[in-house]
C-alpha cells in the first residue's frame, strides 16, 4: 500500500511538472517529467518484486520453525468466525447473494425477486427463501422448475419460493 500511495504521488507530481510552460531553457516544456516517472515507478516496482523474491527464496532454502502455539490460535479464531456465522444465519461464504438475485430475476417469466435469504442448515445443506414477483399464477409451477434449478445451480438444495402476482404492498397501511 506504501508503493502504491507513493506511486500516486509521483504520478500526481509528475502530471503537475508536465504542465509548466516552456521555457528558454526547455523549449519542449516539461512533458517527459511522465515518462521519467513512469520509469522510477517501474524500477521501483522491479526492486520490490526483487526484494520479494530473494525473501521468499531465502525462507525456501533455510526454513524458519513453525509457531504451533499461533497455527492453533489462527485455526481455532477461523472456526469459531465460521460458527458464529452460521449461528447468526449469515449466508454462506459460498454464495454472492446479489450474483444470485439477479440469476434468479432472470428465470423467464419473473418479474422481480425481493426478500431473497440463504442460510446454511447444516455442513451440506443449504437453505433459500425468496418472494417472487410474477404475472400470471398458472405459469409458476414452470417458473419454480427453473427457479429451483437454479438454486440448485448454486448448491442450494433446500429452496422456498413464494409467488406473488401483485406489487409488493405492506400489510398494514396507514389511516389517511
Amino acid at each position: 500500500m506504501v508503493t502504491d500511495g507513493a506511486a500516486l504521488g509521483l504520478a500526481l507530481l509528475a502530471t503537475w511538472f508536465a504542465a509548466r510552460k516552456p521555457s528558454s531553457r526547455h523549449s519542449y516544456g516539461f512533458g517527459r517529467a511522465e515518462l521519467f516517472a513512469a520509469l522510477i515507478n517501474a524500477l521501483t516496482m522491479l526492486a520490490v518484486v526483487a526484494g520479494i523474491a530473494f525473501e521468499a527464496w531465502s525462507r525456501f532454502t533455510t526454513p524458519q520453525p513453525i509457531d504451533g502455539l499461533l497455527v492453533s490460535v489462527v485455526a481455532i479464531l477461523g472456526l469459531l468466525r465460521d460458527a458464529l456465522h452460521g449461528l447468526m444465519d449469515g449466508v454462506p461464504f459460498t454464495i454472492d447473494l446479489e450474483h444470485l438475485g439477479k440469476e434468479l430475476a432472470a428465470v423467464p417469466r419473473v418479474i422481480e425477486v425481493h426478500d431473497l435469504h440463504v442460510w446454511s442448515l447444516s455442513g451440506e445443506r443449504l437453505a433459500l427463501t425468496a418472494h417472487v414477483r410474477i404475472a400470471n399464477l398458472s405459469e409458476w409451477p414452470a417458473i419454480l422448475a427453473a427457479l429451483q434449478h437454479a438454486a440448485a445451480e448454486h448448491g442450494i438444495n433446500h429452496p422456498t419460493f413464494q409467488p406473488e402476482t401483485i406489487p409488493w404492498a405492506p400489510l398494514v397501511r396507514q389511516a389517511r
